[in-house]
């Protein structure tokens, strides 16, 4: 089988990696593979080897983040119908990743509809008196638009958090953060040998103030919005001597954008930062990539 990488591109600055609360997508599965270790920004770590040295791979198309190889998107942890990882000796398939493979295969809906909701009850904090604490909402649906011939999916999940610093002043020492993701996929036969499936991946984050510590006050701190978008479609053609001829697309795009909340000088003392923060950016990093596997039949 050969993957061909058809073009990447890349405009802005470095995008940052920036620790956030652990969340219940994919990642959190993946503690409790043997051999990989997430690290305090929830980057996956396969047989020891940086993030940027393995592959990830969802439904066939790679999703890591082309400026720095890290794996900025997210899906909901029901989505997945299996999870593999392969720490070494990877295939020709998947050869750019020197440390591994962390393969992530997503579900399709049947004839039957299918409904699930997960988390639906937020919890509550008694930091300074009672408030909102979390909220990290599952929901999933899948079923027949045409029995035996065209099925979708959808699986969205989302996060809200309020975390609160007693240390700073009151009425200034909470951060509130926002993320939100769906995965839509369809699936369609066109005929009893040719299958069709495209998804979309949808993924947007916004953190009032990035970085925000007892040592760091709100103002102090950017204003932090992410996004992500992935787009795939695949067609599957099995003939009739039994070999399987695989080809498809995907593009992939992140953006980040960071924005203080004023001008003041910022400065650093042994006890606190104060000030705005010191830097603006914006970062945009896209892929375009396409895939062929021909998979012959055994011969005797």
């Amino acid at each position: 089988p050969a993957q061909i990488s058809a073009q990447q591109s890349l405009s802005g600055l470095d995008i940052l990696n920036i620790p956030y609360p652990a969340t219940h997508d994919y990642r959190n599965v993946l503690n409790f593979i043997p051999g990989v270790v997430q690290d305090s920004g929830g980057q996956p770590h396969i047989a020891g080897a940086e993030t940027y040295q393995t592959v990830t791979v969802l439904d066939g198309f790679n999703i890591t983040q082309p400026a720095n190889g890290q794996v900025m998107a997210r899906v909901s942890s029901d989505a997945f119908r299996s999870i593999q990882v392969e720490p070494a000796r990877e295939s020709a398939e998947f050869g750019k990743g020197s440390g591994g493979v962390l393969l992530l295969n997503t579900g399709i809906g049947d004839d039957h509809f299918r409904f699930s909701g997960t988390d639906f009850i937020p919890s509550f904090q008694d930091k300074g008196g009672w408030r909102f604490d979390q909220f990290l909402p599952r929901l999933t649906f899948s079923g027949p638009l045409q029995k035996h011939r065209l099925w979708f999916y959808d699986a969205l999940d989302g996060e809200y958090d309020n975390t609160v610093y007693t240390e700073l002043p009151a009425n200034a020492d909470n951060d509130h953060f926002l993320r939100i993701g769906n995965l839509a996929k369809l699936q369609a036969n066109l005929t009893s040998r040719n299958i069709v499936t495209a998804s979309f991946l949808f993924n947007h984050l916004h953190d009032d103030y990035a970085f925000l510590s007892p040592q760091s006050p709100q103002q102090a701190n950017p204003s932090d919005v992410e996004s992500a978008d992935i787009a795939s479609v695949k067609d599957q053609h099995y003939f009739s001597d039994g070999n399987l001829l695989e080809a498809g697309g995907a593009f992939d795009q992140y953006k980040l954008k960071l924005t203080p909340y004023g001008t003041s000088p910022y400065f650093v003392s042994p006890e606190t930062t104060g000030g705005d923060y010191y830097l603006a950016e914006q970062t945009e990093a896209r892929r375009w990539q396409a895939l062929s596997n021909l998979f012959l039949a055994p011969h005797h």
